[in-house]
Formats: C-alpha cells, structure tokens, sequence
C-alpha cells in the first residue's frame, strides 16, 4: 500500500519510489505481490481514503495474508487509527509490515519503535495542521478565502468575494419568497423554472435552502469558525440580501422549529467494568451528584448491592481517586522497566544496522550483475542482424533494467539509519504519560484494551482499594 499527500513531493516519498520499496521487500522475503492499493494526493490523517477502503474490504475475503508499506505512516499519521485499522484486518490473519522500519517481529523493541515511528508522525500532522491552521487565520483576519467553494451567489477573485449578478439573483428571489410565506418546495420550484442551480450546479434540495437561509455572508458578514478563534467581521462582503429581509427569514425559521426530545446515550468511563466490590463480588456502577451553590459535578463508583438490593454495606468511592491512583500505579511500574526498554531499542538498531549492511552488499552486487548483463545484451543487438532476435533482446533488457529499478529503490531506502537517541529522561517521560493517556482516552475500543491487559483487577471495600497490575 502507498499513499502521498498533497504537499509532500519529496523524491523518496514519491509513489513509484514506495512502490519500488515494498516491492523488494516482498521479494526479498519471497511474497506474492496480488495488488497495489495506492492513494495519491491523500492526507494520513483521513482513513476514509478510497485505496484504503478498498484494502479493508479485499482483505474480508483472504485474498492476501501481508499488507506491505513503506513506512507506517503511509497507512495513517494517528496513533489511535493504525490500531483501529489493524483491528478490522486481524480478523482475517492480515498483518501490516513496514518495508523500511524494524517493527516487524513482534518483540518488545520492535513494538517500541513502532510505538516512536507512530508518535512521531502524529507530531509532525499536528504540527503541520498548526501551521495551516495559522496561515488559515491570517487569510480569514483579512476577509480572505481559506478554501472552499464560494458560497451561492459569489465568487472568488483575488482571494475575495465578489458577487455573481445571475445567482446573486436566485438567492434574493429565495430569501424574498421565503420572507413572504411561501414553502420552500415552491421557492425550489419557482428557482427551477427561472433556471436557477445550486453552489454545485445542480437542482436545489430542502436542505441547501435550509443552509443558504443561515449564512450570514448574504448581509455582508464575514465569518471563520475554527477551534483557535471565531472571526467575525460585519460589512466585511459585498452584501446580496438586505438585512430586513434576512431576519425576517430568521424569524421565521425559528417559529418553525419544535422542541424535539434528545436521547442521550449511556456514558462510558475509562474503568467500566474493572471495579469490584470486595463485599458481595458485584461490579461497581457510577453515577454523579451534585454539590454546592455551584453545582460541582462528582462521579462515583458505587455498589448496586447497597443501593439496589439492600445487602451490601460498601460506601461509594470518587471516580476521580480511584483513576488517579490507578494512573500513579500504571506509571510507577512501567517507568521502572525504562533502562531495559531502552536497551532493547538501542540492540535492535544495532542488530538492524548490521543485517542492512549485509543486505547492502549484496543488492550492490546484483545491481552490478545486471548492468554487466544489461552492457552484454546491448553489444548483442548491434551484431544480430535477425529484428525478430533484436526485438527479444530488448525486451529482456528492459526486464532487467527493471529489475534493476527496484533493487535500487531498495538500496536508497537502506541508508544507515542514526542510533536512536533515547536518554533516560526522554523515554522516561514517554512511559510517565502513559498511565494518564489512557485513562483519558480510556471510552476508546484500544485504549480499553490495553488498560484491560495492563489491570487484572481492582477491588473496593470501606477502609481500602485494591489494584492489582498484570505486569511483572
């Protein structure tokens, strides 16, 4: 599987050149290659890419044990979503591998380094995400476009909204029909008649009228809503509808809507299901209360045999003690193994190193055969007088220099790779959140599996609690 984003057109990350890589990886471990699934100009951040899609659902129907990419990043740039992902292909016997990468064996280091390459590449999408987002901004402080189609009735010229004479003509015709009373079946009706289409080109639907009725850039208003900053700047663009009529739209659309009932779904929390009552053995539930003039919000864990069956004498405990103390358990042991992890890492780079030095040699020497084979073929075409046998040696030489292609892709991509610097502090800082990020990311399907492997237990009773860690 390859996959290049819009912005990265670096040589190395090209497609051809990923799919050079994983192609020697397959043969120099003797694997049939069935299919290349590539997605080009796609961000590692969106799993919904159609190449990948595609993948996931081929690998329903066992067509391939192996799913090769040239780092795991090309897969996505989330933590979060490659374990996702490994999850719907486990099912079927599908593992990922990394051409370029030691994550492979399924040894400790192994899953370090992926856990790092994984990381890494999460920081560098939030990074470059950061960045846009700021270049986003400076373009909406100046009432400029930050991508997007134009909405109805403008478009773009110089980064600015100009007005469109024919459409802006539609969307005064909606908003006065629709000020007036009329349905909006008979304003997607009249709309038709006269010719007019919506921002896509096509017949205009209840729901784009709906949209088109609220957007404030119709009075003149520009808006940008993102997570850093609301932007909101009046008589910042050429207005199409005249701020009476608008808000006799509005009005409108308020009169017409109902209070509807919301159902809201059964919350999850992060040790659901982990929590025993030493007294009666049942699982330990949690609510919330309310404290206080100002209503502080509590979550405990409580026993339904106290609270239900009457034959229970367990208090209620505070969620928020008992996942700190998890955490502060979580987070002591695992960052005590810290210098045999790290010597792990540093062993396995070592034992890399040294394998690709070997692999190195030896690729050298092929490539040399095959341009020594390449020379003799050529010399051959020049004495044969036979089109027919010339035509056959070409066809054999552009083989081997294919051949050769991939060799090479496959030399470039083994490059003597630094040795990790990984110092105590570092990668004891990594294993310190640990215990935290699961805890809060713990409603996640992943995240609650490793907190289900990392505790075998905890138990409740009035005077202590009790956590029991499966780790050595």
């Amino acid at each position: 599987m390859v996959r290049r984003s819009k912005k990265n057109r670096e040589r190395m990350e090209s497609v051809p050149n990923q799919i050079a890589a994983n192609m020697a990886y397959a043969e120099q471990n003797d694997y049939e290659v069935v299919t290349i699934y590539q997605d080009d100009g796609k961000t590692g951040k969106n799993t919904k890419r159609p190449g990948l899609q595609k993948l996931l659902e081929d690998a329903k129907t066992g067509a391939f044990q192996y799913v090769i990419v040239w780092k795991l990043d090309r897969t996505t740039r989330r933590v979060r979503d490659l374990y996702e992902i490994e999850d719907q292909l486990a099912p079927y016997g599908v593992k990922i591998v990394s051409a370029t990468e030691y994550v492979n064996d399924g040894s400790i280091s192994a899953k370090m380094n992926k856990l790092f390459a994984m990381a890494k590449a999460e920081i560098d999408l939030d990074i470059l995400t950061e960045n846009t987002m700021r270049g986003l901004m400076g373009n909406a402080r100046a009432n400029m476009t930050c991508g997007g189609r134009a909405a109805l009735g403008y478009v773009w010229d110089k980064k600015k909204l100009k007005i469109d004479p024919f459409r802006a003509e539609g969307v005064q015709m909606a908003f006065d029909m629709y000020s007036k009373g009329y349905s909006k079946t008979e304003i997607i009706k009249k709309l038709a008649e006269e010719g007019h289409k919506n921002s896509t080109g096509g017949d205009f639907k209840i729901t784009s009228l709906s949209s088109m009725f609220q957007n404030q850039k119709y009075i003149g208003t520009y808006t940008y809503n993102n997570d850093i900053e609301n932007i909101k700047h009046e008589n910042a663009v050429p207005a199409i509808v005249d701020k009476e009529t608008f808000y006799k739209v509005q009005n409108r659309i308020n009169e017409g809507r109902k209070d509807k009932k919301v159902s809201v779904p059964r919350a999850t929390y992060a040790l659901s299901g982990m929590v025993t009552c030493a007294e009666c053995k049942r699982k330990m539930q949690v609510d919330k209360s309310r404290n206080g003039r100002a209503k502080t919000v509590y979550y405990n864990f409580f026993c339904p045999g106290k609270r239900k069956h009457k034959d229970c004498d367990t208090k209620q405990v505070n969620m928020l003690y008992v996942e700190e103390l998890v955490i502060d358990l979580i987070n002591r042991n695992i960052a005590e193994s810290f210098g045999t992890v790290k010597a792990g890492i540093e062993g396995a780079h070592g034992k890399l190193n040294a394998a690709e030095k070997k692999e190195r040699l030896r690729l050298q020497q092929e490539i040399g055969k095959i341009s020594e084979s390449v020379r003799k073929l050529t010399y051959r075409i020049g004495e044969d007088e036979n089109d027919d046998v010339a035509e056959e040696i070409k066809a054999e030489i552009r083989e081997r220099k294919a051949q050769k292609t991939v060799l090479e892709a496959r030399l470039e991509s083994l490059a003597d790779k630094e040795k990790p610097n990984i110092t105590d502090k570092r990668l004891n800082k990594l294993l310190s959140v640990l215990g935290k990020t699961l805890i809060a990311n713990g409603t996640n399907l992943n995240e609650k599996r490793v907190l289900h492997a990392l505790i075998q237990g905890i138990t409740v009773d009035n005077t202590k609690i009790v956590v029991d860690l499966n780790l050595p």
